[in-house]
């Protein structure tokens, strides 16, 4: 993570903390969402969810603090101009005094994560070793510390099996992903100006039912390497569905200019809809901070009408692993018989020993 520059730095070094920090009340815990790094809205979504469980399950009250420049200006908590929070004891304002897990946040609260990850030495990036130093461990729910944070999704599972005690449509067997859809759906709501800008591509998707959403991936650090899905595997798959479901029409959500080309070519420009935003380079990743993006909360808003749009299909096409993909799910009220979902292909060697085995069978 690179340091932004933000004086805010040099006094959480020295352990110093706003002067407008308002204290807990003697009562009151938090769990704070911090957002993660260069992450997009999925990983930071996702977060939200298990925020949302936590609060739930310990009584604590809410706070998610989207305060990274990802989308922002590495300052304010950008996540009220997207999304509301309902059904929840919940607080845009975050307490900066109180005792705080993991103690790395302590007196910190007011920093951004990629401010925080640089000030504990912006070491070679290892995913479990974050979550480990930066994230608390989401499995305890009686921790006695006044504020709790985390910035990953990676530790629901820690909390699902619980998660039935707050519903009693939900059971301990319940998958996963239903709990994820259900917290998200029942509390986190879409900004009405983001809703709204959906309404001309609504009404263009409304004649083409039913309609098939995809989302293609295509930025070079993914299409680059060898187990991805191929634009190949996508177009066959939407092919299929278009075919065996008889649908009309596609709702294509992609990073990548050239994607948009080839579907266009192989369907009819008539049958493909995406939405006009603004795209880097062909290849450029989408959340690279280098890439151009000459508004990023227009980028993250634009990010948002994609995946509520791939969530109002009929049929979806989408990625095993990739947290913009599971998001359109979550949201998404079609059957998940109606979802297709391509994985990763195997890497050449397995998929080499897997040929020559089945040479060997046959023979």
């Amino acid at each position: 993570m690179n340091n932004i520059g933000n004086p805010d730095l040099a006094r959480a070094q020295a352990g110093e903390t706003e002067k407008d920090a308002r204290p807990p009340s003697p009562a009151q815990k938090w769990v704070v969402v911090k957002s993660s790094g260069s992450s997009g809205i999925g990983d930071k979504l996702l977060a939200v969810v298990s925020g949302i469980a936590y609060a739930r399950l310990s009584g604590r009250r809410l706070c998610v603090d989207w305060n990274d420049p990802q989308y922002g200006d590495g300052q304010r908590n950008y996540f009220p101009e997207l999304f509301r929070l309902e059904r929840l004891d919940a607080s845009a304002e975050r307490p900066l005094r109180g005792s705080v897990r993991p103690s790395v946040w302590q007196n910190r609260l007011h920093l951004n994560w990629n401010q925080l990850y640089a000030a504990c030495g912006d070491a070679p990036w290892n995913r479990s070793e974050a979550i480990r130093e930066f994230s608390f461990d989401q499995g305890v729910l009686d921790w006695p510390e006044d504020i709790c944070v985390l910035w990953d999704f990676d530790q629901f599972d820690k909390m699902a099996p619980r998660l039935h005690r707050l519903d009693p449509a939900w059971t301990p067997e319940t998958p996963v992903e239903c709990l994820r859809a259900s917290i998200l759906k029942r509390h986190v709501v879409p900004a009405p100006d983001v809703t709204a800008a959906l309404a001309p591509y609504e009404e263009r998707l409304a004649r083409l039912r039913p309609f098939v959403g995809v989302h293609v991936r295509a930025a070079e650090d993914n299409f680059s390497t060898r187990s991805a899905p191929l634009a190949l595997d996508y177009l066959r798959a939407t092919a299929s569905v278009l075919r065996r479901r008889r649908a009309r029409g596609i709702f294509l959500a992609t990073d990548n200019r050239n994607v948009q080309d080839l579907f266009a070519r192989r369907f009819g420009s008539e049958r493909v809809i995406w939405t006009q935003k603004w795209l880097p380079a062909s290849g450029t990743p989408l959340l690279d901070p280098n890439n151009g993006c000459p508004d990023r909360m227009r980028a993250a808003k634009d990010a948002l009408a994609d995946i509520l749009l791939l969530a109002s299909a009929d049929y979806l096409v989408t990625m095993s692993n990739s947290s913009f993909s599971m998001l359109a799910r979550l949201f998404s009220n079609a059957p998940t018989a109606r979802n297709v979902v391509l994985f990763h292909r195997a890497p050449l060697w397995r998929r080499v020993a897997r040929g020559i085995a089945r040479r060997v069978r046959r023979s």
